[in-house]
């Protein structure tokens, strides 16, 4: 294993359980130890380090006995089965199950979403069939068209999936397989808060957040942070605005109460029951705390 502070990550996310940090890179599943201050690779494929240690090198860890392949090396198609031999194709997305035992990813590049399973040493796709698209259905039936943040129901029997390339939220039974469109009109984007009796037009989704109870998600669209009731698909919106100021675009500030940001992602609720989250934007270089119930 290789010293945490000193290893380098490649297009980074991550998830959290007590002690133990996941983090998702191209090809590879990486599992970071806090307190020992340690890092190996959980599962995929790693870089091969015949090259110094530079800012433009990335080497694997040293115990890495989960991965193969070499630098950029061209990934097949995404295989299940045990660790070992288990590839992962553009992961952009990482959630941990409740008892923090499954990690589930999402695959940009084999459009599915997938489970690790820590226990049982292997990795299972719940749903996607490797084509881009939108098709409800079960398993191998369904498409995905860039999927990305992803979130756990608190009973671990279903996954809210950021759908960024179609504009929607899907539902996913992790037991079944089966997938539903949740949220969002497939392949139209825009603005417009779904009631009871019209359906929300998205943006370009690309994160959310489940609370405690699980009856509502938080997600993020472009330049808003929207709220979704999950039984009723019923959405509104928390903050941000569909079309901010021109000159404040290309930042997270308060204008006249009027919240901008700039391509908000990476969501997050706490775990007393507040419908909180971070709001971060792409090349602001800040993050805030929003609380909508404080």
């Amino acid at each position: 294993m290789g010293a945490a502070h000193l290893h380098k990550f490649v297009i980074g996310q991550g998830c959290w359980l007590r002690q133990t940090l996941f983090v998702i890179e191209r090809y590879r599943i990486m599992r970071i130890d806090l307190c020992a201050d340690k890092c190996q690779a959980e599962c995929g494929r790693g870089y091969d380090q015949t090259a110094p240690c530079s800012e433009d090198a990335f080497p694997k860890c040293e115990e890495c006995t989960n991965c193969t392949g070499t630098a950029f090396e061209a990934a097949p198609a995404c295989v299940d089965g045990e660790l070992s031999v288990a590839t992962i194709n553009g992961p952009t997305g990482v959630a941990l199950s409740p008892d923090g035992n499954t990690l589930y990813f999402t695959e940009e590049f084999c459009l599915s979403i997938r489970a690790l399973d820590q226990t049982a040493g292997t990795v299972r796709t719940i749903a996607g069939s490797g084509t881009s698209g939108h098709q409800d259905g079960t398993g191998t039936e369904v498409r995905f068209l860039l999927p990305h943040g992803l979130a756990v129901s608190p009973d671990d029997t279903f996954i809210l999936v950021a759908d960024t390339g179609n504009h929607v939220i899907r539902k996913v039974v992790i037991a079944t397989g089966v997938v539903t469109t949740l949220c969002g009109t497939a392949g139209q984007s825009g603005y417009l808060e779904a009631t009871a009796d019209t359906a929300a037009l998205l943006n370009n989704v690309i994160d959310l957040a489940l609370t405690a109870d699980g009856a509502t998600a938080y997600f993020a669209d472009f330049n808003t942070v929207r709220s979704l009731v999950v039984s009723t698909g019923i959405t509104t919106l928390i903050a941000g605005s569909a079309n901010p100021p021109t000159a404040n675009a290309l930042g997270s500030v308060e204008t006249g109460g009027l919240a901008v940001f700039n391509y908000p992602h990476g969501l997050a609720c706490d775990d007393f029951g507040r419908e909180c989250g971070w709001r971060c934007g792409w090349g602001v270089g800040c993050c805030e705390v929003l609380c909508p119930c404080d």
